[in-house]
């Protein structure tokens, strides 16, 4: 994470911005943005979070309980990289995604005249070498795919100065229990902590419901500028 965070720290010194910037993080982003915030409080005005990853604690009782295709693919995940076979097929890569993943298509459509282009931005964000980000995430994880170190043993090492939003897809695969628990108790230690849902979304809470996804991130940023309250 030192590393990530290092590197990200240079990146924003590059932009040369002249003021804390909001943070805005989906999934394992999410859980990057809050070790960034902490590292580098000075760069950071606040902390918006989109589905986060990372609230979970492992769970070794549920692990036993899996069925053995579920184990299997988990012990692929932990052993090799999981898009290896992404970064080898070259220029088919974009169509390999388009075959496993046709429901972007129908995300997409309604905002895109050609979704070709967000297939290939995909392809290119993962077929990079050496796969930084895909690594980190094994790193970061353990067990059932959870977090080694979840939100609560280091998210309230945060500044107080850095309020945090947490949102949520009502149907996202991520329980979202723990950080729901982990927003109350900051709350009451004193942080400005906002929560709120996504209806009719999954864990690509931005791209499952585009309007609701802008219209609450947008209102839950402009609450805890204003009023720093929780909700």
């Amino acid at each position: 994470m030192d590393f990530i965070c290092d590197y990200f720290k240079k990146w924003m010194d590059a932009l040369n911005f002249s003021k804390p910037a909001i943070l805005l993080g989906h999934s394992f982003g999410a859980y990057i943005c809050c070790y960034y915030a902490i590292r580098y409080p000075e760069q950071v005005k606040m902390l918006a979070l989109a589905d986060p990853w990372g609230g979970n604690v492992g769970n070794p009782k549920a692990v036993k309980r899996l069925s053995l295709s579920t184990k299997f693919l988990l012990y692929l995940f932990y052993s090799q990289n999981p898009l290896a076979l992404l970064r080898g097929s070259g220029p088919i890569g974009p169509l390999l995604i388009k075959k496993a993943r046709p429901d972007f298509r129908k995300r997409w459509e309604d905002f895109l005249d050609n979704t070709d282009i967000m297939y290939d931005y995909l392809y290119h964000c993962n077929a990079l070498s050496p796969p930084t980000g895909e690594t980190l995430f094994k790193v970061c994880s353990h067990l059932d795919v959870a977090a080694k170190i979840p939100f609560s043993e280091f998210l309230p090492q945060l500044s107080m100065n850095i309020p945090v939003g947490f949102l949520f897809g009502e149907i996202s695969t991520i329980d979202s229990r723990s950080c729901r628990e982990l927003a109350d108790e900051m709350s009451m230690m004193g942080f400005s902590v906002a929560v709120d849902v996504v209806p009719q979304a999954g864990h690509q809470v931005f791209t499952d419901n585009v309007p609701e996804f802008n219209a609450r991130m947008h209102n839950l940023i402009t609450l805890l500028s204003d009023n720093n309250m929780y909700f």
